[in-house]
């Protein structure tokens, strides 16, 4: 006899890639690939000062999406 299966529909998450930037909001980019994504710049600067004190030898830079520019968190 055989068994039915059964296919279970998985909802669609959104994906991010580290090699593309982001449509929206604030992102952290450490050692030139984007990690974390951030609502406001308040956030992504607190979140990247809280990384880079430790470990001191990341290159963090903080990507505005909206003007498309990087700034070095320092």
């Amino acid at each position: 006899m055989k068994k039915s299966v059964v296919l279970v529909e998985k909802e669609l998450t959104k994906v991010s890639r580290v090699d593309q930037a982001p449509c929206e909001g604030f992102t952290l980019v450490v050692d030139g690939r984007y990690k974390n994504e951030y609502p406001n710049e308040e956030a992504a600067q607190s979140a990247g000062k809280e990384l880079l004190g430790r470990y001191p030898m990341l290159w963090i830079e903080i990507y505005d999406s909206g003007t498309q520019t990087r700034s070095k968190l320092s």
